[in-house]
């Protein structure tokens, strides 16, 4: 027994051996293959590589959506929601009093160009640009203090184009949009759902809301101004 056991003791040591012996020379050739090896950036460190990333649609902060029924009629409202609202305005709103940045809560006339070519005239219409925020000046305990209150809808940047309605127009002005990398379609109830997370609507309100879109009697419009989902938050800006 003590043959065997002195046996498989010297059979363990070399493999031990050969297993560090191993282990070492992995070690070196990967640190000299390393080593070897020019220092290069990974490719989204890279300062140049921002152009080229494409996001996911569950990237894209902003959205938009045809905001009234489609068809034939004298206006239609595509509503631009989110942090790049202002950029949409400059690539495809062209004032006709020029101006670097929009008027923010007035209606203004313009041309709505394609933003791959602005040579391109969509439509001639008007548009209207909402800020997220605006500065309020509130004493309390005669100290002046600086606060924000939402002035939008969804509290956030938001665009909204007022054009002509047609089926052949509405469908360029959306392709134009689809156009620009950080816009995504909105999904249904999307513009609301912002609003009710962000604390502009609370939950009466977003079901007043949704009562007062579906009612088709008199007496089914008055019930959601019962709930009270109208209020003066609502339409203060």
């Amino acid at each position: 027994m003590l043959a065997t056991f002195t046996r498989f003791t010297r059979c363990f040591t070399l493999s031990t051996r050969h297993v560090l012996q191993y282990s070492s020379h992995f070690v070196r050739f990967n640190t000299t293959h390393f080593l070897a090896r020019p220092a290069a950036l990974p490719s989204c460190l890279d300062p140049g590589c921002h152009s080229s990333i494409v996001h996911s649609d569950a990237q894209k902060r902003t959205i938009y959506a045809l905001s009234t029924p489609p068809g034939k009629g004298g206006v239609a409202v595509i509503r631009v929601s989110g942090p790049e609202a202002l950029e949409v305005w400059k690539r495809m709103v062209r004032p006709h009093k020029s101006r670097p940045r929009p008027t923010p809560w007035k209606l203004e006339r313009c041309h709505i160009v394609h933003p791959e070519n602005p040579n391109e005239i969509v439509d001639d219409g008007m548009s209207v640009f909402f800020q997220g925020e605006r500065p309020l000046q509130i004493i309390v305990s005669e100290f002046i203090e600086m606060s924000s209150a939402p002035r939008s809808f969804t509290t956030e940047p938001t665009l909204e184009l007022h054009t002509h309605s047609g089926k052949a127009l509405l469908a360029a002005l959306l392709d134009a949009l689809s156009r620009l990398p950080f816009l995504r379609p909105a999904e249904p109830g999307e513009f609301t759902r912002r609003a009710f997370l962000s604390g502009r609507l609370d939950l009466t309100q977003v079901e007043g809301l949704a009562d007062l879109i579906d009612a088709e009697t008199e007496e089914q419009r008055k019930i959601p101004g019962r709930g009270a989902w109208v209020s003066e938050t609502v339409y203060t800006v």
